[in-house]
């Protein structure tokens, strides 16, 4: 199993999972909803219609091992779920 994560200031952070029956999640560029979300960088990296749902962390894994300038949310402890571009960790390796 694969294992994604993000240390922010001594914390580690995990993937953030977006229920797929939640209607309040908008859906991704391919109209799909729920799973991991990643977003790509530069302008409108933040909109929803521009990022890609998925199921898996090996399909979010290989997402992002082949476009490492995309990002992915992660759960904060301090409130929602905040995009992340460096320092990803996929099975203790950088990414």
């Amino acid at each position: 199993m694969t294992k994604i994560t993000v240390d922010v200031k001594g914390v580690t952070l995990e993937p953030h999972w977006y229920a797929p029956d939640d209607v309040t999640t908008k859906v991704d560029r391919f109209g799909k909803r729920g799973g991991y979300r990643v977003h790509p960088s530069g302008d409108g990296h933040n909109m929803s219609g521009n990022a890609v749902f998925y199921q898996s962390l090996e399909d979010v894994a290989q997402h992002l091992i082949a476009s490492p300038d995309w990002g992915l949310r992660f759960n904060t402890p301090t409130g929602a779920a905040n995009i992340f571009y460096d320092n990803i960790i996929i099975d203790g390796k950088p990414c």
